[in-house]
């Protein structure tokens, strides 16, 4: 719904609250929901409004998904592929910079 509607800023939000509430009942896939957050950010660069939806939807994301990977990383500290994927994720959450 997001990506068909980003000419409207009120979607935008009322969209990240609405992925903000899955995230916390972990209903959704956490890369996603900050790819959404992002997006919206990025259609509304000057919307205050939009951005604090988007950051609440961050905040929740981007610590529940480092944890999440830095474990991963912990659990098969001789994996390469883990370990690069691992960092490649780490480097994508702060892109989002929340």
């Amino acid at each position: 719904v997001l990506a068909r509607h980003r000419d409207s800023p009120s979607v935008q939000v009322n969209g990240c609250e609405f992925l903000r509430c899955l995230a916390e009942l972990d209903r959704a896939p956490l890369d996603e929901l900050g790819q959404a957050a992002q997006a919206a950010k990025r259609a509304f660069p000057r919307d205050m409004t939009v951005h604090q939806a988007a950051d609440g939807l961050l905040a929740l994301v981007v610590p529940r998904t480092l944890g999440a990977v830095g474990m991963l990383m912990d659990m098969q500290p001789s994996d390469e592929g883990v370990q690069s994927s691992g960092i490649q994720s780490i480097g994508q959450l702060a892109g989002f910079g929340a």
